[in-house]
């Protein structure tokens, strides 16, 4: 499953500094999350290139130490997952 996914991130088109945070992301994530988490992409490249924009941000303020946006951007989520 990683190895299928990674693949999937390096054959894809995103730039060499995204498949790098998948590399990371993916080392963190239990077997699990992770079956759960491509299952929302469906192969889709565009899919994985919302998902990688929503991974950046959440990293970005996560290390700006930026509550408010983490709430906000689960916020999100959590309503994009109910529609």
């Amino acid at each position: 499953m990683v190895q299928d996914f990674l693949s999937f991130v390096h054959s894809s088109h995103l730039p060499e500094e995204d498949k790098q945070l998948w590399e990371e992301a993916v080392a963190l994530m239990t077997p699990e999350a992770l079956q759960e988490f491509t299952g929302l992409l469906d192969g889709s490249e565009e899919e994985l290139k919302l998902l990688t924009e929503n991974v950046k941000q959440k990293k970005q303020a996560i290390l700006d130490d930026d509550i408010d946006l983490v709430q906000e951007i689960l916020r999100q989520e959590e309503a994009a997952i109910a529609t």
